[in-house]
């Protein structure tokens, strides 16, 4: 698990994580990024792509935004 991006981040599930580290770009919705990493912060959520690799995130807040 030591290459897990997740490392640290309490509730997250290693193969979102490990899925993440070969994309380049990223558009994940708040719900799913919530429902694989357990994550609730929107400004935190961006960063579970970035650490791994991710070159371009680009979130999508539903109704409360973007």
């Amino acid at each position: 698990m030591a290459d897990c991006a997740c490392v640290g981040v309490t509730g997250v599930k290693p193969e979102p994580a490990a899925a993440t580290a070969h994309s380049d770009h990223a558009f994940p919705g708040d719900e799913d990024v919530r429902t694989l990493t357990g994550l609730t912060n929107p400004d935190a959520m961006p960063d579970f792509y970035l650490r791994p690799g991710s070159k371009l995130v680009l979130p999508k807040m539903g109704e409360a935004g973007w």
